[in-house]
């Protein structure tokens, strides 16, 4: 073993002999995490202002999408159970309560790749983990301040859905945050549950919550009133919970629905946030973008400085592309089409849904140390919004289509 990889051993070993419990199963190993990566504090600034100005162009989407007919969203990918739900938000509330804008750093400044609106993860990372990592070190932690916001962000998100789920106190308040019991899924939910303490968030696996026509119930039999979710809201159809009324063939999705629609129930993030979690939102934009439709100047000066070009056909024969599922996640099912041929994503879970098509560009590179020795990695960077507020960073590096193997960059401010 060559004397930089046995010193990123020690003192990954090290930090996690001291730290790692506190990320069960979200940060799995020591050698999840690389070595800081100092970012400037202008990076900083401009990632912060491109989220910011984003969010304003997907608010107004947003809007646009909510009475745009059931064709369009079909067409965007939704499934037809949540068609009547994908509309309901909680009044002056934005689409999502956090989201993720992913960038990549290009010659011509940062470029979004894809909105994670529905269910971001990362949320250990980026606003614990690395602060700790920073603290460690001695250096200036770029998302400082973040998690503290995030939690009374979160709380206030939390009542705000409970006044509208039919609860006019909170003192009974039950809020269930629910996930795969997984243990990556399973340690960003406990995270958020914790953060939630004032209204005593709990955690459940969604295995163990059962539905009737009144409600959704935890493992006790206690009906929820506010539901956190960290599964999309596409996964939530027939046969997710069990059945408490002993009926065949219960309509589970349905039933979700109508709680939601009914008010018996409020998600986080809303359900019209999955409608802006469909990548041919980003075709949608460019195109109105294109034909001079629908946006303001200055959003349309936001969508020419940071989007790509993207479309729901083929782009030309020599056009390099990015052909991507419009739901789909963790790199899956992705294909590059460049001058040197086609790179596929090593999971093809989405290769029969359909497809969007993006602008290729490159992901910057940089040498790293890892527990496998020196290595040149793909480096992609995302920014955190509460609402339409600029919060953490972080980044990931591994191969050239980023997935659920890339290794995790705490970030420090530079100088």
């Amino acid at each position: 073993m060559d004397p930089g990889t046995a010193h990123h051993r020690r003192s990954r070993e090290k930090f996690f002999r001291l730290h790692g419990h506190r990320w069960p199963g979200t940060v799995a190993d020591p050698y999840d995490l690389l070595d800081l990566y100092s970012l400037p504090s202008e990076d900083v600034e401009e990632l912060r202002r491109a989220s910011a100005a984003l969010s304003c162009v997907y608010r107004g989407v947003a809007v646009l999408l909510q009475k745009a007919p059931d064709e369009t969203l079909l067409d965007l990918g939704i499934p037809d159970y949540l068609l009547k739900v994908v509309r309901c938000a909680v009044p002056e509330s934005p689409a999502f309560i956090v989201g993720r804008f992913d960038f990549a750093h290009t010659s011509d400044g940062y470029k979004m790749l894809e909105l994670n609106a529905d269910v971001p993860g990362f949320f250990v990372e980026a606003f614990d983990v690395n602060g700790e990592i920073c603290k460690e070190a001695g250096r200036a932690d770029p998302n400082h301040g973040c998690r503290d916001f995030l939690a009374r962000y979160l709380t206030a998100a939390v009542e705000a859905a409970a006044a509208c789920a039919d609860k006019s106190t909170f003192e009974n308040l039950h809020v269930v945050i629910t996930s795969r019991d997984y243990p990556r899924d399973r340690g960003e939910a406990i995270f958020v549950s914790k953060l939630l303490h004032r209204v005593k968030a709990q955690w459940a696996p969604v295995t163990d919550l059962s539905i009737d026509k009144e409600g959704l119930y935890d493992a006790n039999g206690r009906r929820i009133d506010v539901l956190y979710r960290f599964l999309p809201m596409r996964f939530f159809g027939d046969h997710l919970f069990s059945n408490r009324d002993n009926i065949g063939n219960p309509q589970m999705g349905g039933l979700f629905v109508q709680h939601i629609e009914h008010g018996r129930l409020a998600v986080i993030n809303p359900p019209v946030a999955s409608l802006l979690e469909s990548k041919a939102v980003q075709a949608l934009i460019w195109n109105l973008f294109e034909t001079g439709q629908y946006f303001s100047e200055e959003d349309s000066t936001t969508i020419r400085k940071y989007m790509l070009p993207t479309y729901l056909d083929i782009p030309g024969e020599k056009s390099t592309y990015v052909m991507k599922p419009m739901f789909g996640g963790e790199g899956e099912s992705i294909t590059l089409v460049r001058d040197e041929g086609m790179t596929k994503s090593d999971r093809s879970t989405y290769t029969d849904h359909p497809m969007v098509y993006q602008k290729y560009v490159p992901l910057p590179k940089k040498r790293f140390i890892t527990e496998y020795g020196p290595r040149d990695l793909h480096l992609a960077i995302s920014c955190f919004v509460l609402a339409e507020t600029p919060s953490a960073i972080c980044m990931r590096a591994g191969d050239i289509i980023t997935d659920e193997s890339a290794w995790v960059v705490p970030l420090c401010m530079a100088g």
